[in-house]
């Protein structure tokens, strides 16, 4: 953390899309299911680590929410598809009439 800006773009950076489950384990076994990694009492420390505190949070937030988003993506890509496929086929029997 001697480059501080350096640091702070790597967490604006990282790819929070496709964190792996065996680091989500280890961030909850290790953090957030402590009681006292909470941002409040984290604070008391440093306002810095309160900072990572909610970070490490709202990324396990965001995983979790991902979960349950990413097939529903999914799903919803492969029936705008179909739609896509039965439109061109009512306009192609469109022109035939």
């Amino acid at each position: 953390m001697n480059k501080p800006k350096e640091f702070i773009e790597t967490l604006k950076s990282y790819d929070k899309d496709n964190i792996p489950e065996a680091l989500l384990k280890k961030l909850k076994k290790n953090y957030t299911s402590r009681e006292d990694f909470q941002p409040e009492i984290v604070k008391k420390f440093s306002a810095a680590a309160e900072s990572l505190c909610k970070w490490a949070r709202a990324l396990e937030n965001y995983s979790e929410v991902l979960k349950v988003i990413k097939p529903k993506q999914a799903a919803l890509k492969q029936a705008e598809s179909e739609k896509a496929v039965a439109d061109e086929a009512v306009a192609i029997k469109r022109k035939a009439l």
